[in-house]
């Protein structure tokens, strides 16, 4: 890589940049168009294919893959909103102010393929910074930034046109454009490939974990063993001198709940649904302090040492947690299960472990209830 000569950008988030390097705004080398077109379908316009909100929110560049949704548009709507090889597109308004600004670069045009409602396009009006380079450089939080400051809303965050087109890109000559979009396509494919490699490392660990766990609560640890039929088609055989019980004969549901005698300044902390995943808590600095007066009303099931909370909804994800904090403030969300060992049948550890193998979360799918957020009753 090239080492240049710097200077001052003049601009302080930017800082410095190389000496033949420019600077400039997006109104002065792009047009801004917001768009308006909606996913009706009248019967007096012509049917169009629109490239909307999801499809740039969760794609870098806009092909032919995507399957566009179909929709109807006026003459003029798509004059202006027909999409152009080259064009950058950004979300224009989210939830999260910091969702907002979200690029992709057009690479498929076809007849009748216009941009959507929520978004922008941003078109080269001189042809001197290249769309790709644009893209990149709103990947960039320290540019991007400039847009999340300036969104406004409460439940919804947006940001206007003049937003957009005062926002400042730094500005290198054409031929180290195109060379810092060859260079970043290609890192990034090649990160993107690592990444898959190691998700894919981590899944098959995950599964050969759950087999471990699986295999060490239903056969023990001697491979020797003689075994017996369990009389329970997913657990299978056992070794012979074991008893199969059912839950409820080796632990007990606590239902315990936090009064409404409670005093309003009591500080509780607490754990929400959210906060547990297979792995069980997913940071004790995220469990929230909170006074009672002030806790949503799910906030009330208490939570004890040993005990084990199972997530009620959707048992695929398994959001599971051994509790091993000795804290009298500790309360749970009602949407969990807590499941307290009988000590003098089975170690509170090993239930965890139990409720955590594949064949649990196999029947707790099972009999869960509901479509699209199946839940375990308590009697399950």
């Amino acid at each position: 890589m090239l080492k240049y000569e710097l200077t001052n950008s003049g601009i302080e988030w930017l800082e410095e940049i190389p000496r033949h390097w420019g600077v400039t705004s997006i109104k002065k080398e792009f047009q801004v168009i917001p768009s308006n077109v909606d996913k009706k379908t009248e019967d007096n316009e012509a049917e169009v294919k629109l490239c909307n909100y999801v499809d740039v929110y969760y794609n870098d560049f806009i092909t032919s893959e995507i399957d566009f949704m179909m929709a109807s548009a006026s003459e003029t709507e798509i004059n202006k909103f027909q999409l152009k090889i080259g064009d950058v597109l950004i979300t224009k308004d989210s939830e999260d102010p910091f969702d907002i600004a979200v690029p992709a670069l057009v690479k498929h045009s076809e007849d009748k393929l216009l941009c959507g409602y929520h978004l922008s396009i941003i078109r080269s009006i001189n042809n001197r910074i290249e769309g790709s380079y644009l893209f990149w450089a709103l990947k960039d939080e320290f540019i991007v930034t400039q847009l999340w400051r300036e969104a406004c809303g409460v439940t919804r965050w947006a940001i206007a046109s003049r937003h957009i087109k005062n926002s400042t890109i730094p500005f290198p000559p054409k031929p180290e454009q195109i060379a810092i979009t060859k260079y970043l396509g290609k890192a990034c494919a090649d990160i993107e490939r690592v990444v898959e490699i190691k998700q894919k490392q981590i899944e098959n660990l995950q599964q050969q974990l759950k087999s471990i766990i699986h295999h060490t609560v239903t056969k023990g640890l001697n491979p020797k063993a003689e075994m017996k039929a369990s009389g329970i088609d997913w657990i299978g055989e056992v070794p012979k001198h074991w008893k199969v019980d059912r839950l409820k004969d080796i632990a007990e549901l606590n239902y315990e709940v936090l009064g409404s005698q409670t005093p309003n300044d009591f500080v509780l902390r607490y754990i929400d649904i959210s906060n547990v995943n297979y792995k069980g808590i997913i940071s004790l600095e995220n469990i929230e302090e909170i006074e009672f007066e002030t806790a949503p009303s799910r906030a009330r099931r208490v939570i004890k040492k040993g005990d084990v909370i199972v997530s009620s909804v959707r048992p695929n994800l398994q959001a599971v947690a051994f509790i091993e904090l000795d804290d009298d403030n500790l309360i749970c969300s009602t949407g969990f299960n807590v499941i307290k060992a009988k000590v003098h049948i089975a170690l509170p550890k090993y239930l965890h472990q139990f409720i955590l193998s594949e064949y649990s979360k196999q029947y707790f799918e099972k009999t869960a209830k509901g479509v699209g957020y199946p839940a375990v009753s308590d009697r399950v």
